[in-house]
C-alpha cells in the first residue's frame, strides 16, 4: 500500500484524478460485528456470550495487550443497564507480526476473533427486551502502517424471560 498525504489526495481530486483504492476505504470497513444471537436469561442467572469480529484481509489490530507505548490497545465495552452486569472481557489469544522494516513483535489479532463476556441478570430485572450497547476500540495496521484510532458499535438483544 503506498500512502498519499492529505494534500497530495486533495491535488489529485482538484485535477480529476482518482486516488489509489487503498486510500477509499473507511477505516469502519477493517472491522465488521460477526452475526449476534439474542441472549436468553433469567432473573438471577448469567450466559456467556462470544462477540464475533471480522478483520479485513490484509490487516490486524493491536491486541488488548501492546508493548509498545505508541500503540493503541483493544478495548471492548458496554454501556450501563442497571440490573445487568457484565464480566471483564476474555480476549483470545494474540499473534505476533512484525511490520516491514522493524525488529519490534507486535501483538495483535486478525481475520476473525470472538470476544467472550458473561452477562448476568439481577432477580430485580423485569422480563422483557433490552439492548446494550457496547463498542470495539482498535488501532488497526497493514504490513507497514499503522491507521488512526476506530471504534465500531454495536448492540447485544437481551431477552429477560421468567
Amino acid at each position: 500500500m503506498h500512502y498519499l498525504p492529505p494534500v497530495s489526495l486533495i491535488l489529485l481530486l482538484i485535477i480529476g484524478i482518482k486516488p489509489p483504492k487503498s486510500h477509499l476505504l473507511s477505516q469502519s470497513q477493517i472491522v465488521e460485528v460477526g452475526n449476534l444471537s439474542i441472549v436468553t436469561i433469567e432473573p438471577g442467572n448469567r450466559s456467556t456470550v462470544n462477540i464475533p469480529f471480522q478483520i479485513k484481509y490484509g490487516y490486524h489490530i493491536q491486541a488488548d495487550t501492546v508493548n509498545d507505548d505508541n500503540l493503541i490497545a483493544t478495548i471492548l465495552t458496554f454501556e450501563n443497564i442497571e440490573g445487568i452486569e457484565l464480566s471483564k472481557p476474555k480476549y483470545p489469544d494474540y499473534k505476533e507480526f512484525r511490520l516491514k522494516g522493524t525488529e519490534e513483535k507486535l501483538l495483535v489479532f486478525d481475520a476473525e476473533m470472538q470476544i467472550q463476556v458473561t452477562i448476568s441478570v439481577s432477580e430485580t430485572v423485569k422480563k422483557g427486551s433490552y439492548s446494550l450497547p457496547g463498542s470495539l476500540y482498535y488501532q488497526a495496521c497493514d504490513s507497514v502502517q499503522c491507521l488512526f484510532p476506530r471504534r465500531v458499535n454495536f448492540q447485544v438483544g437481551i431477552e429477560v424471560s421468567n
